[in-house]
């Protein structure tokens, strides 16, 4: 999904985060780039996110991300793993 083309009001940065397949790597390169930790640092944070992913699909089995859209005023759907 081209968000810049759904949505052409809004400024979206160039980067990975605009890639339609996003990896674990691509997340660091974000932290890193926008936040200014280091490539540790950023690998750490971005292993317990999704360290706390996987905990909650072994327990409810389901995630659902919804706060992304909220903070630009989008429409959204709640992404539910």
């Amino acid at each position: 999904m081209d968000f810049s083309t759904q949505y052409p009001n809004l400024n979206f940065p160039e980067g990975p985060a605009n890639s339609s397949t996003l990896t674990k790597q691509h997340f660091v390169e974000i932290l890193y780039d926008r936040l200014g930790l280091s490539r540790q640092e950023a690998t750490q944070v971005i292993e317990s996110i999704f360290s706390e992913i996987e905990l909650a699909l072994d327990k409810d089995g389901k995630v659902t991300f919804e706060a992304v859209a909220k903070v630009w005023g989008l429409p959204y759907t709640p992404l539910t793993l």
